[in-house]
């Protein structure tokens, strides 16, 4: 029987479900269980959570108020006040997290989101254990960021990025210590592959399905793409039809948006889909029209389907869409430079079809999930462990 290195992932999961939390489901239900015992401490269950009890991995209850769960980035108020109930709620959790951790004799403690980090980085360091994380979120200059950066920078053992722009935020001096890698997230290619499917039968040959895979946050671009939709209708361009993928809190904003602009015809809100592969599969051109992104797990399923993109040139997209080869990057909250790459790649199939076969290759290379995390497992072992990561 080997010794088994016991691994505690913290979320609060009281937060929209993206590709930030699907990479997390999956290295815990895929690091090897020959050397990682894995465990899972949460406050608030979602699909995400019943995804991984369906995988036998425990999952334990950890008490978080709501009143700092609920709390998005850019809602936080600095008021004595509220400052001093947000910290007392914080120790109360870090706390309760610092019990569970010696109960259930936890070496490694991952943390998932940014309250959690805050929340764990006491809580493991009283208890002892080392700390890791995935840093998913491009830190900006607000004092919030700033917040966030400092505390991984200098409080957390191990920081897994999950791209170059990302690792960046951490370097010293224009370097990046060693703390930190860049590892890219990834999806399970096998299950991307693309139903070949005869859509001449469904739809005229010239006509376009477009869609965008995102929550309805402001920096995901939304309103950039309804704009440059009502540019080209307004050229009276009209041989395509846009399928929008999500929900979010500003959902019922950008519904009003649509339909005082009247072109409501060419949008459908299609909100959560369980099976987005099967959304995909009728989708011809991707749009990621974010103001920033730290990855682009959207384009990245896209591209393993063999579907074009159409990206902002910002943070990670600029690293998983090649520009011109698997798809076209065009600059951020610019409707008419987006209109044109649409209109672009609308008149011109065979480039589609070029794109779509480069992408799939370059996910293949690239993006292989499995293969990312042997690599980052790997580094957890050597962290605790005196004797090399064993072969499997």
């Amino acid at each position: 029987m080997r010794n088994k290195t016991k691994i505690a992932f913290l979320t609060h999961g009281d937060r929209n479900i993206g590709g930030g939390e699907n990479s997390w489901y999956f290295l815990i239900t895929k690091i090897n269980r020959n050397f990682f015992n894995p465990i899972v401490f949460n406050s608030t269950r979602n699909r995400i959570i019943d995804q991984i009890k369906d995988n036998n991995i425990p999952v334990i209850y950890v008490p978080i108020d709501k009143r700092i769960t609920s709390i998005y980035r850019d809602q936080v108020r600095f008021n004595p006040v509220s400052f001093i109930k947000y910290f007392y709620y914080l120790l109360i959790a870090s706390i309760r997290l610092f019990k569970k951790l010696r109960i259930h004799k936890v070496k490694i403690l991952h943390v998932h989101d940014n309250l959690s980090k805050i929340i764990g980085i006491p809580a493991a360091k009283l208890a002892g254990i080392k700390i890791i994380t995935h840093c998913n979120d491009q830190l900006g200059k607000s004092v919030i960021d700033r917040i966030l950066l400092f505390f991984q920078k200098y409080f957390i053992d191990k920081v897994f990025c999950v791209s170059n722009i990302v690792g960046n935020s951490f370097a010293i001096n224009g370097k990046i210590p060693d703390r930190f890698s860049v590892i890219y997230s990834g999806i399970e290619i096998n299950k991307w592959k693309k139903i070949k499917k005869n859509k001449q039968k469904q739809r005229p040959g010239d006509f376009v399905n477009i869609g965008m895979v995102a929550v309805f946050d402001g920096v995901k671009g939304h309103i950039y793409l309804f704009k440059a939709i009502k540019l080209l209708l307004g050229e009276s361009i009209t041989n395509f039809f846009c399928e929008i993928i999500g929900d979010g809190r500003e959902r019922s904003s950008l519904h009003k948006w649509v339909l005082s602009n009247g072109i409501e015809q060419y949008i459908n809100f299609k909100g959560f889909v369980p099976n987005l592969k099967e959304e995909l599969e009728n989708i011809d051109v991707l749009i990621v029209p974010s103001l920033q992104e730290s990855f682009g797990m959207s384009a990245v399923e896209a591209m393993a389907m063999e579907i074009p993109v159409i990206a902002s040139d910002v943070g990670g997209l600029t690293e998983v869409v090649d520009d011109g080869n698997t798809g076209i990057l065009v600059p951020s909250m610019n409707p008419n430079a987006l209109a044109a790459a649409i209109k672009y790649l609308l008149n011109n199939p065979k480039i589609r079809i070029k794109m779509g076969i480069n992408g799939k290759k370059r996910v293949r290379k690239m993006f292989d999930i499995n293969k990312n995390i042997r690599i980052t497992e790997k580094i957890i072992w050597n962290m605790v462990n005196s004797n090399d990561y064993p072969r499997n």
